[in-house]
């Protein structure tokens, strides 16, 4: 993927420049370049000769205008043909058969393809696609010349005819002579070449463009010169030695497609030379071009001219390559001595294509006309439109479909269609077809249901042909296959206008509503009523109407009458009796007309029949102010803003948004709004409401995130009320509605160096690496940390550093902190370990300001903050190749490896070891190599030594044992030295130290087919068998044979074949050799002998090459190699049923005879004749045959021809005139064809063309009785009628239908048959027969759905049996067929009331429930139980019932009867346990009789049988928060927390306390509370009671007393109320009764050091004492001040300081600021004026920070801020005070 070059010149910084512009010369070892194994020289062809195709669409050009969206054809098969040379089309014989053929795809698009130079017709054949018929169509003659034939140029790889180049190289000593140029005639933007001599004498060159030469590329060499010449295409890098194969950022070569391979035009001027053409795709690894293809051809002798067109299909690369992600193209030529040729043209060929379309065009002319019986209708009105369909030709329409939808408003009656129907859903009529000249009508009749006109459209949507004046369906009216017709009902147009004289009232004034309602017609409204009711807040005073009468009870107005154009008005005076907006509104409720455009009274305010107007009072003055608790933070510091809303009235705010979004920089962090709620992503304080002189507040935290000022904005936006003195929203700066506060963050920029002292180390020396910080400001830098991490294979010795310390382990430097304009600088010592190139990278990885240009810790390789050095030790570059003599053996054949080992140095490579483990497939017979040895066992070769930039050879001998692919892998498996670019032994295939060659036995594919002329033969025809063999390839078969044996029944007559012979006696066609993609046909005529199927197979017997899907002779049917036909001769199979639909008629009646004839032989019989002639006793009535007709006069049948399959029938009705049993008898009497199993009137019984049937003539005597099982039942309550049917003789009766339709209001719910079935909907119990002296039973369930008294009748309704003694279905209750049952359902009406006497308790009180249950009839009820469970959280105390009993335990109150009209009661006490909202339901449960409207038990909670209770227990969501002005304090400074704890509701919050006892670090100063008391010592703030919505607030105000971080927690520890989100004093840090805040003073530990220059000075000596101060940090110490009183006996004289000033006087060293890890000096020189020792002390006075170790000022002489140094001036003694001691 990458390049090789910058790693290789990075190891030895190999390349050097000579010659002019970009010519240079490299060694050979410090290029990385793939090597390739050298293909067999071959010959590609010359010129393509077949890159030609023929494509079109196939299209149904439905409107002439060519092709549209759609209209594609897909399927269709379109064929090509050769020309003969006459120019006529003549398929099957001069233009014999297709050439190619293909099928349209989901486009309609085909594509004929390979096609060589020639004249082609296209042919679409007839044929039937998707319901479409396609007629024929031919193209005119295409000529394809040879021009054509060789393909199109699609790409241009290199034309040579840009920037003139030329590269030329002399000596023989590996350095390649190379040169890289920008050229736009190169893909790429750039062409690199290069030559390198491998001759001992003369000279090698190569040339681009020469002027002598112009647009060529020349390669020559002199003087017996010989070498390589290569040129690559890679993108423009400047670099000819290393190819990198994403240079060309993935072209696609092919594009898309359309391209199939290179052409190449090249010549020389002797034979030898050879060209390698690669191709690279990007293999995913930088160091590596591994992925590649490549193909070979010898570069004919041309004379030296480029004259020879070479075409290199894509298919004829072998590798892995992708031609649609190129990276890298390589024209790589090796020759003989003093060979010389030229190149003119590199690019990328695909096919030349001809366009040939299919319209399929036809044409039908349709028009539409449309007219209606009336044009203005009334209301009710039955209207009828007719539409007329007439067809102009040229040819007949087909599938023609027109759409009338009758319009909204009229309610479809009927439609009368001419042909077709009419769908009144849809609209649509389906016509069909319409012949030329021909018309089609429809009449669609509807009701006029409303007012308004209306316009019925018809338009032809829908026809096959293409109309010449018109498109279906697109709804233009301009064209002729669209017609509408408009009626125009009466209309009124009523309009309401409403205004109001002061829209601003005060409360207590009148105003006056003026209402204007006005009719445009066209016609008078009458009945017109107009309703305007006042809205709450205005009381009604008085109306005046100009016509009609106004009620202020319900605000109607009766307007009455309105002519066209009148107008009538009301004025209507009210008081305004309380603020805020009242919005008055009317709207017109009646009229007797319909209204144009609005309904009346359907209260729609966007109509005009309805108006609104608005008075509003009230007045709210808004005002916001704003402040920050930092204005200066640093980036990723929080700020607190304070926004703080006020309302000063005179009324309430309501509806109150304030918009505060945090500007860009400023991420958010949190917000504790006082109220309402806060939206971060729209910066959205939605307040709601706000009292008059009432504030609230906002405290929104951002995070600072980027640097530069920012200013914070925020403004009220809305408000329900109108503001005195500022608009909001917008946006005035001077209005006091809006507020703003600007903050602007610190910086530090910071950047880093590196530096290694020696960047070509040995392996296990020491290498120095330093580092250096710099700040350039404009703030100080603090926090500052720099990651520093020694690279794999380094080892840590030492560091050391101006200040801070690092850390060998995690590799991070803490520098601390480093000033502005100051510098920090590491130096760290490692020894080296790996071979190669080595990286070390530092980056800085922290610091607390911003820096502007780069971020710590992002590994950003560009920004100032990272650095990295490199060095290089030894190492090897070994690479493998391998080679194969024979890509393509035969089975059983030796092959010969060769395998290649490269070393591409620097270095040389030592004990390397390479594997070579053959594959299944292949046995091994020899290895033979040129230096080292080779195990046979392991397969090793080990190789001593592999001198750099030398190679070595061995050959490997393998025999192939397997038809198949073969892949033969070689890797490197070890070397002493480490290589560049691979792992030796990691199976990589990317890596170069692996290569493979493959090998693949020969194949061809043999495939079969096999077609029969005639599938259904006469016996004695012939017919013709054709079997077609095709080879897929890839190569010949060779000894091909095929079997082809006749089934038994069919005799050999001939056989013709296009390739080899065909053996009549074994029946084998021997058909030799078949090239690929080559095919062969043989043709076998037999004669058919017996009846019967007949499947003939032919198989591949035999072939010498493998076929790679199927096996020759081995008879297996699911192989390609084997086909069979069948075919069947004609035969017929007739037979003859009979049947009677009555065989047991009553006397008189008519029965029909039934005769069907099926034919059941594979082919039609034909001259078919069936003879039924009619018994004695009956006399015929009538004939109805299927096929053919019936004679009564002969009883013959003339059927015809009976059809495979088909059964024609015959039906013979007779009147039954006798009782006898009568016997008719049918048989066939003729037939045209042979029946398998029967012989026309031959009057045999037993066969199958022959039948009879009797019919014989009955009576039966039925009976019918009804009983019900229970006549007063509940209703809804099963009963059963029982219904039994009794036949008394003499004769079975059949057909017996018994009709039992229960009464209205009795439902089914099952039946029972003893026999035959029963039809609940329609209530027929279909019995069917029953015999003499039989009895048949039916049970019915139902029930009753209400009291009513109900009859239900049943009654035998037929029957095919006479009765003598009664009529089926008269409905003659004195006939014994008809009986009937009464029943009278009972019903309760059952219902339940529930109260509860405190629907507010709390917890630990009793609660009583009064449960009361009704029965409000009609009947009495019983057995009543009603369930109340007391629900979770409640216990029970007592229960105190009227009537019945309760059970605790499951809650259920027997209640026992309950009369019509009565009601029992329950109470019943508990105790409340819990707290929310608690649901007390109960229910009735049970009862003896159904309820009208309830069902009991069923937990419905609609139903009347169900009640409930609830109550809610008070809810207090409180939440806190706290906040801190300074998390990090000075020492000097005090720590204020804010606690704010807001009771969120629904109800008043008591008894709260909050605990917060500040943690050791930090001391109670004092403290503020809103309510309430605080006790320091407990922590406890007794709050007290804070309302919904109310805000209790505290602040503590402590010291700083400890150097360590404090957390100051605060949490809610108690509440009268239940808290629904969080609990009091359970230490869980996520609710929100809790919340933290940590102080993290600012800490600066400072020691001091004195020292004097001389401890025993002489009196009136100058001594200077040293003292130094320093700060370990963390944090930079400010306002420093130290104290050095000049001691008594000595003389201040002067002071040097390296920061600050003394004061002598004071002894005051004031220092200022001192920042982390540096040291301030101070020398003052005295003069000694006294005797005896004195000490000299400093100390560090004050200090902002808080020192971690000691207290400034407190003279502690064990602390490290104080430091003493004692002076002794000696005494002079006198002599006398000597002596005397």
């Amino acid at each position: 993927m990458g390049r090789s070059k910058d790693i290789v010149s990075k190891i030895r910084g190999l390349s050097n420049r000579r010659g002019r512009d970009s010519k240079r010369r490299e060694k050979q070892s410090s290029r990385f370049r793939p090597r390739f194994e050298q293909l067999e020289s071959r010959r590609l062809l010359a010129v393509a000769t077949d890159l030609a195709n023929i494509s079109g669409i196939v299209y149904d050009d439905v409107d002439g205008n060519g092709l549209s969206a759609g209209e594609e054809i897909a399927g269709a098969t379109v064929n090509v043909y050769r020309d003969n040379g006459n120019g006529i089309f003549e398929p099957g014989a001069g233009d014999g058969s297709p050439v190619a053929t293909d099928i349209s795809d989901a486009s309609g698009r085909y594509t004929l393809t390979g096609l060589t130079a020639g004249s082609y017709f296209v042919q679409q054949p007839a044929q039937t696609i998707g319901g479409n018929s396609l007629s024929q169509q031919v193209s005119p003659a295409l000529t394809i010349t040879a021009a054509q034939a060789e393909g199109v140029l699609v790409r241009t790889i290199d034309s040579f005819d840009g920037t003139t180049d030329l590269v030329s190289d002399t000596a023989n000593d590996g350095v390649r002579v190379a040169s890289s140029l920008a050229d736009g005639a190169a893909l790429g933007g750039e062409r690199d070449i290069f030559v390198n001599k491998t001759s001992v004498n003369g000279l090698v060159r190569i040339s681009v463009n020469d002027p002598l030469q112009p647009g060529i590329l020349s390669f020559d060499s002199f003087a017996s010169g010989d070498g390589q010449w290569n040129v690559s295409w890679d993108g423009i890098d400047g670099d000819a030695l290393t190819l990198d194969d994403t240079g060309l950022g993935g072209v696609d070569l092919t594009s898309a497609g359309t391209a199939a391979g290179f052409r190449l035009q090249i010549g020389a001027d002797n034979l030898g030379g050879t060209a390698i053409v690669r191709v690279y795709s990007d293999d995913g690894n930088g160091a590596t071009t591994s992925r590649s293809s490549q193909t070979t051809l010898v570069i004919p002798d041309t004379g030296g001219s480029a004259t020879s067109t070479e075409y290199i299909p894509f298919s004829a690369f072998i590798g892995t390559a992708d031609f649609t992600q190129v990276g890298a193209i390589e024209l790589d030529i090796t020759g003989v001595p003093n060979i010389n040729g030229t190149a003119e043209l590199v690019g990328a060929i695909g096919p030349t294509t001809i366009t040939q379309d299919f319209d399929n065009f036809e044409q039908a002319d349709l028009s539409l006309t449309k007219v209606s019986n009336t044009a203005a209708p009334v209301v009710g009105q039955t209207v009828s439109f007719t539409v007329s369909v007439t067809n102009t030709g040229p040819n007949t329409a087909t599938g023609v479909e027109v759409l009338d939808q009758l319009p909204t408003g009229i309610t479809f009656g009927s439609a009368t269609p001419s042909q077709g129907s009419y769908n009144n859903a849809t609209g649509i009529w389906t016509v069909g077809s319409i012949t030329n000249g021909a018309t089609a009508t429809l009449q669609i009749s509807g009701t006029l249901a409303t007012a308004g006109d209306k316009t019925n459209t018809a338009e032809i949507i829908a026809a096959d042909q293409t109309d010449p004046d018109s498109t279906p369906g697109n709804g233009l009216p301009s064209e002729d296959d669209q017609a509408s017709v408009t009626i125009a009902p009466q209309l009124i147009d009523l309009s309401l206008l409403k205004a109001v004289d002061n829209a601003s009232p005060n409360v207590g004034e009148e105003v006056t509503f003026t209402l204007t309602i006005n009719n445009a017609g066209p016609s008078t409204a009458t009945g017109v009523a107009v309703t305007d009711a006042l809205p709450g807040g205005l009381t009604f005073v008085s109306a005046s109407p100009s016509q009609g009468n106004f009620s202020s009870t319900g605000g109607l107005w009766t307007v009455g009458d309105l002519a066209s154009g009148g107008t009538a008005t009301l004025n209507l005076t009210a008081r305004v009796i309380s603020a805020g907006t009242k919005t008055n509104s009317a709207q017109v409720t009646a009229a007797g007309q319909a209204d144009i455009d609005s309904t009346p009274n359907n209260n729609d305010p966007t109509e005009d029949d309805q108006a609104s107007v608005a008075v509003t009072p009230q007045v709210a003055d808004l005002s916001l102010t704003k402040v920050a608790d930092s204005t200066s933070p640093n980036v990723s510091q929080n700020v607190v803003y304070t926004i703080t809303l006020n309302n000063a009235g005179p009324s309430a705010a309501t509806g109150v948004q304030v918009t505060d979004l945090l500007p860009s920089g400023i991420a958010f962090v949190s917000a504790q709004p006082s109220i309402g709620t806060y939206d971060s992503n729209s910066g959205l304080w939605t307040v709601g409401s706000i009292g008059s002189n009432n504030n609230q507040t906002l405290i929104l935290i951002g995070r600072v995130d980027s640097v530069g000022a920012k200013t914070n904005v925020a403004e009220v936006i809305a408000s329900d009320q109108f503001d005195s003195d500022s608009t909001p929203g917008n946006g005035a700066t001077t209005e006091d509605d809006r507020a703003e506060v600007t903050v602007t963050p610190q910086t530090a920029d910071l950047s880093l160096a590196k530096t290694v002292n020696d960047a070509t180390p040995n392996v296990g020396e020491n290498v120095t690496f330093t580092l250096t910080v710099s700040n350039s400001g404009p703030n100080q830098a603090t926090g500052v940390r720099v990651l520093d991490e020694l690279p794999a294979g380094m080892t840590f010795v030492s560091s050391s550093g101006s200040q801070g310390v690092y850390d060998s382990g995690t590799g991070v430097w803490n520098v601390g902190t480093i000033s502005n304009g100051g510098t920090a600088t590491l130096r760290i010592v490692a020894t080296a370990g790996n071979a190669g190139l080595n990286a070390n990278s530092a980056e800085i990885i922290a610091s607390d300001q911003l820096d502007p240009d780069s971020t710590p810790g992002n590994s950003v390789a560009g920004e100032d903050d990272t650095a990295e050095v490199t060095f290089t030790a030894e190492i090897v570059d070994l690479s493998l190749a391998k080679t194969v003599n024979t890509a393509q053996p035969n089975l059983g054949e030796n092959v010969t490896f060769t395998i290649t080992v490269n070393n591409a140095g620097p270095d040389a490579a030592t004990n390397v070891v390479v594997v070579d483990r053959l594959p299944t497939g292949l046995t091994f017979v020899s290895a033979t190599p040129s230096q080292g040895t080779f195990n046979t066992t392991t397969r090793q070769w080990s190789i001593p030594t592999v001198p750099a930039f030398g190679s070595v050879t061995m050959t490997l001998v393998a025999r192939v044992n397997a038809a198949t692919t073969l892949t033969n892998t070689v890797e490197i498996l070890d070397a002493d030295q480490p290589d560049i670019d691979s792992t030796p032994g990691n199976n990589v295939p990317s890596e170069d130290d692996q290569a493979v060659a493959s090998i693949t036995t020969r194949q061809a594919d043999l495939s079969l087919t096999k077609t029969v002329d005639n599938a259904n033969p006469n016996v004695g025809d012939n017919v013709t068998f054709t079997i077609d063999i095709n080879n897929d390839g890839p190569d010949a078969a060779t000894g091909v044979a095929v079997l082809d044996t006749l089934p038994t029944g069919m005799t050999f007559v001939s056989a013709n074949a296009t390739l080899g012979t065909f053996d009549s006696a074994s029946r084998t066609w021997s058909v030799g050799t078949v090239p690929n993609n080559s095919g062969a046909q043989l043709e076998i005529v037999a004669r058919v002998d017996t009846r019967g199927i007949k499947t003939n197979t032919a198989q591949v017997s035999a072939s010498e090459v493998a076929d790679p899907d199927s096996t020759p002779g081995n008879n297996l049917t699911a192989e390609d190699d084997q086909a069979s036909v069948s075919l069947t001769p004609q035969l017929v199979d007739l037979a003859l049923t009979k049947g009677v639909d009555a065989a047991q008629p009553n006397i008189g009646d008519n029965v029909v005879y039934n005769l069907a004839i099926t034919n059941t032989g594979t082919d039609t019989a034909t001259g078919v004749a069936v003879t039924d002639t009619l018994p004695v006793g009956v006399t015929f009535i009538s004939a109805i045959a299927s096929l053919g007709n019936y004679d009564d006069a002969t009883g013959v049948w003339n059927v015809g021809s009976v059809a495979r399959g088909s059964t024609p029938t015959l039906e013979i009705t007779v009147r039954v005139d006798t009782p006898d049993t009568k016997t008719n008898v049918a048989e066939i009497t003729a037939t045209d064809q042979l029946d398998v199993d029967s012989t026309p009137g031959n009057g045999i019984t037993t066969e199958d063309d022959y039948a009879t049937v009797d019919i014989t003539p009955l009576s039966a005597d039925l009976s019918l009785t009804k009983t019900v099982d229970d006549p007063k039942p509940n209703v809804g309550e099963n009963v059963t009628f029982t219904i039994t049917v009794t036949n008394s003789g003499p004769d079975a009766a059949t057909g017996i239908l018994v009709e039992d339709q229960l009464p209205p209001d009795v439902v089914f719910v099952s039946a029972t048959a003893s026999r035959g079935s029963y039809n609940e909907l329609t209530g027929i119990w279909d019995l069917g027969a029953l015999g003499n002296t039989g009895t048949a039973t039916l049970q019915i369930v139902a029930n009753g759905t209400n009291v009513i008294e109900k009859v239900n009748q049943a009654e035998i309704v037929a029957s095919d049996t006479r009765d003598p003694d009664s009529t089926p279905g008269n409905n003659d209750s004195s006939e014994d067929d008809q009986a009937s049952v009464s029943i009278e359902p009972q019903e309760i009406d059952l219902s339940l009331t529930k109260t509860i006497d405190n629907n507010a308790p709390n917890r630990g009180e009793n609660v009583v429930y009064t449960l009361v249950v009704t029965n409000d009839g009609p009947s009495d009820a019983t057995g009543i139980e009603i369930t109340d469970r007391l629900p979770e959280g409640m216990t029970f105390v007592s229960a105190a019932v009227a009537q019945g009993a309760f059970n605790a335990s499951t809650g259920v109150w027997t209640t026992g009867s309950l009369a019509q009209g009565d009601s029992a009661t329950l109470r019943l006490t508990a105790t409340v346990n819990t707290t929310g909202t608690v649901l007390n339901t109960a229910e009735i449960t049970a009862a003896d009789q159904p309820d009208t409207d309830s069902t009991p038990g069923n937990n419905n909670i609609t139903e009347d049988d169900f009640s409930s209770a609830i109550f809610v227990t008070p809810v207090a969501d409180l939440g806190l928060t706290k906040i801190v002005a300074d998390s990090t304090p000075l020492a000097s400074e005090d720590v204020v927390f804010t606690i704010t704890v807001v009771n969120n509701g629904p109800d008043d919050a008591t008894g709260v306390v909050v605990r917060d006892l500040l943690p050791p670090g930090l001391l109670f100063q004092s403290s503020t509370e809103t309510q309430g008391t605080y006790d320091s010592n407990t922590g406890l703030w007794n709050v007290g009671g804070i309302p919904n919505t109310g805000t209790a607030t505290m602040t503590i105000r402590a010291r700083i007393n400890s150097a360590d971080p404090s957390t100051n927690t605060a949490e809610i520890v108690a509440v009268a109320q239940f808290d629904p989100d969080s609990t009091p004093d359970n230490g869980i840090v996520g609710e929100d009764d809790q919340a933290s805040v940590t102080v993290t003073p600012e800490v600066s530990d400072l020691s001091v050091t004195a020292a004097v220059d001389n401890p025993t000075p002489e009196l009136g000596d100058s001594v200077v004492t040293t003292f130094t101060v320093s700060n370990a940090g963390p944090d930079v110490a400010t306002n420093v001040v130290l104290s050095l009183p000049i001691p008594p006996g000595f003389t201040f004289v002067r002071a040097d300081v390296s920061q600050g000033t003394f004061d002598a006087a004071t002894g005051l060293w004031t220092l200022g600021t001192l920042i982390v890890g540096e040291t301030r000096t101070i020398r003052i020189t005295e003069r000694v004026d006294a005797f005896g020792i004195r000490p000299h002390n400093i100390e560090v006075q004050s200090v902002d920070q808080i020192d971690p170790d000691s207290t400034p000022g407190n003279m502690s002489l064990v602390e490290d801020d104080y430091a003493s140094v004692m002076i002794q001036a000696p005494r002079n003694l006198s002599k006398r005070l000597f002596l005397s001691r």
